[in-house]
């Protein structure tokens, strides 16, 4: 069963967050696939229940998070609950880090991020990274050798261009 419920921000909050989000390039490529057969075996077998049921729980905290009203509360507890969140993900399959992958995890978050994850199944691609504003100076000189890609959101929903 599917739910969409959108998650109702305060604007002061929405730029907060969205002045926060760095994505930085691992640098490693890989086919998804076969960590993901790796978990759905797991989970077909009642492995990793436990990790799924968390990960389920966070999002409901990380709802109750990002309708706060304060933003820096906001942002210190949405980093938290993105670290919580990653670590628990590197236990649904042993493709989804590897040594470099937390090295640099751990490189972020000395340079200033308050938490993050790997986006999609794991194994390379992109660290999502929550960055205070105040800390981005020092996060982009400490991680200049990686590719960092700014996050940005449409606030419009679904447009027509005419072109």
């Amino acid at each position: 069963r599917i739910k969409i419920s959108p998650v109702q921000m305060s604007s002061v909050c929405l730029d907060r967050l969205l002045d926060s989000l760095i994505l930085v390039y691992t640098g490693k490529t890989r086919f998804a696939s076969q960590i993901l057969t790796e978990q759905i075996q797991a989970t077909r077998e009642q492995k990793i229940d436990r990790e799924l049921s968390h990960l389920l729980q966070l999002v409901t905290q990380a709802v109750d998070t990002l309708e706060g009203d304060d933003p820096d509360a906001m942002l210190k507890d949405f980093g938290a609950m993105m670290h919580e969140g990653w670590q628990t993900k590197r236990r649904l399959s042993s493709g989804v880090s590897s040594p470099e992958i937390d090295a640099l995890y751990d490189a972020a978050l000395s340079a200033g991020a308050l938490g993050g994850k790997l986006c999609g199944a794991g194994g390379g691609g992109f660290l999502l990274m929550v960055v205070p504003p105040h800390a981005r100076g020092g996060f982009t000189e400490a991680l200049r050798n990686y590719s960092l890609v700014p996050v940005g959101m449409d606030r419009n929903g679904s447009v027509i261009l005419n072109g």
